[in-house]
């Protein structure tokens, strides 16, 4: 590990260890990426899906989860106040009684 963090340690026009935004999450890219109708994603054998998220809001009331249509089927891809109810613990409690939804729950 040493020898790897010399070489960045080393190199005068790469300082990663001062940029605030070099380790950052992008929340609504990964919200995108499980939205897109094209990728399919696994984690191991179980697939991380959004048709976990539509069952959820089409079985219990938007009360328990606080999810619609328009937060998991958005035009707005940038649209930050949905990346928070999909990933908030409401929805995240809910997605258990979904059958096989575990792997959409640690996704999220």
């Amino acid at each position: 590990m040493r020898p790897f963090m010399g070489f960045f340690a080393d190199m005068p026009n790469q300082q990663i260890y001062l940029r605030d935004d070099a380790f950052r999450v992008d929340t609504p890219k990964l919200r995108n990426r499980l939205l897109s109708s094209m990728a399919t994603m696994l984690s191991d054998d179980a697939l991380i899906s959004i048709d976990h998220l539509v069952q959820l809001i089409e079985s219990s009331s938007k009360l328990n989860h606080n999810l619609v249509k328009s937060d998991i089927l958005p035009k707005d891809r940038q649209n930050y106040s949905s990346c928070e109810k999909i990933s908030d613990e409401a929805a995240l409690g809910g997605l258990i009684s979904i059958a096989n939804s575990r792997a959409t729950r640690i996704y999220l």
